[in-house]
């Protein structure tokens, strides 16, 4: 049998060889840390870079388009859209009209020849009023 000092001994020795062998391991790990760190630095300050010329650009072709434009204000863009859309949703209504104009010939074959579909004060609700003024008449106004 040996001696307890020695088996001690094994013991340390085995451990102190366990630890080198990890301390390697992170030594090796650090080193590529550190590498990776340095690229991603890179890459930000390249991100940065571009960043600032995109913004360049932009203000750039922002000013040419004023110069050529007459002012290519975003607020003239935006009225032309409000526009365009008033126009299209005056468009449907006229076409919503019409449609339940039909719907109710449709529904109501023996009413009347003349349907009249008058828009409300307020506009926009879903709510109907209707008339019989005569047996051939019907009307709908929308409030």
């Amino acid at each position: 049998m040996c001696p307890p000092s020695q088996v001690r001994v094994g013991c340390l020795e085995t451990d102190n060889t366990k630890m080198r062998d990890g301390m390697k391991v992170f030594v090796g790990k650090a080193s590529t840390d550190d590498k990776l760190v340095d690229m991603l630095k890179a890459e930000v300050v390249e991100l940065k870079k571009n960043l600032k010329r995109g913004a360049e650009r932009e203000r750039e072709a922002r000013i040419e388009g004023r110069k050529e434009g007459g002012g290519g204000d975003e607020s003239v863009l935006l009225k032309s859209q409000v526009s365009q859309l008033m126009s299209q949703n005056a468009h449907q209504e006229r076409i919503i009209n019409q449609l339940r104009a039909e719907a109710y010939k449709m529904r109501n074959p023996g009413k009347g020849v003349g349907v009249r579909v008058a828009r409300g004060e307020r506009g926009g609700g879903k709510e109907a009023e209707e008339e019989n003024d005569s047996p051939n008449k019907h009307s709908v106004t929308l409030r």
